[in-house]
């Protein structure tokens, strides 16, 4: 059984080719996106940029608690690069290993008895976040493939890049990213945030945190989440440049 090196691992899924049948319809899809959004953006006060299992719902909610502010979210479908320079961007993220164990068992944590028949085909082959991380090692190109074809969220929405696009975007940006809020401080973060904006208001009110059941799926274990360090080092890039850049502090895949 063949198990890719090092140095295939520290490749990333960034540079893992999604079906080109995808990547073609991502194509136009983001030329008519950014059309969109950047005409709507401008009858709203910020732009929400929604990064999965990264606490968006709960900020999507509070969010409409707003009196006086307009936040424009899509689901998650707005990127970065479909703003114009001159919106207010927001944005949320998580520890890109954690996000990435939360990615794989959400639709179990939700609906495991509704699911559609490719999360059934999908769940059927991957019961365990672990043995899905062993196939990553062995055959990354096609395990990664077959998971865009049967499940959005550990195919097309499993990188960061598919918001952020890469180093130079963030750079591009830098002055309409105007707030970075992070899930592991979504409580000070949104504090944070209101005082930025002269806001007394308690969006967050009433508004409940999906919690997930404890201890119901295998978690990963240490020897993936070695593997991850290295297999998501292009998320910990991106996120933490984003996180630098406001003067928050950042993640590491190093410990």
């Amino acid at each position: 059984m063949k198990i890719v090196s090092n140095k295939m691992n520290k490749q990333n899924l960034n540079n893992i080719s999604k079906p080109k049948q995808l990547r073609i319809k991502e194509f136009f899809k983001d030329i008519k996106n950014k059309r969109i959004f950047e005409n709507e953006a401008k009858n709203y006060d910020f732009c929400y940029v929604h990064p999965t299992k990264a606490a968006g719902s709960f900020l999507v909610r509070s969010f409409s608690n707003f009196k006086n502010v307009k936040v424009l979210h899509r689901a998650h479908e707005i990127k970065i690069n479909h703003l114009a320079l001159k919106s207010k961007i927001l944005i949320s993220v998580r520890d890109p290993i954690t996000r990435f164990e939360s990615s794989f068992y959400s639709v179990l944590h939700k609906r495991k008895d509704k699911l559609e028949y490719n999360l059934l085909k999908f769940y059927s082959k991957y019961h365990d976040v672990n043995k899905y991380i062993d196939d990553l090692k062995r055959d990354p190109k096609h395990t990664i493939q077959y998971s865009c074809l049967h499940n959005d969220h550990m195919g097309r929405f499993l990188s960061y890049d598919y918001w952020i696009k890469d180093l130079l975007t963030i750079k591009k940006y830098s002055d309409s990213i105007f707030f970075v809020f992070r899930q592991e401080h979504m409580e000070s973060d949104v504090s944070l945030f209101l005082k930025k904006i002269d806001c007394s208001q308690d969006i967050t009110k009433n508004i409940q945190k999906f919690d997930k059941p404890k201890n119901k799926y295998p978690i990963i274990n240490s020897d993936n989440i070695e593997f991850l360090k290295n297999f998501l080092e292009n998320d910990y890039a991106l996120v933490n440049c984003l996180l630098k850049a406001k003067g928050l502090s950042t993640y590491t895949n190093l410990i």
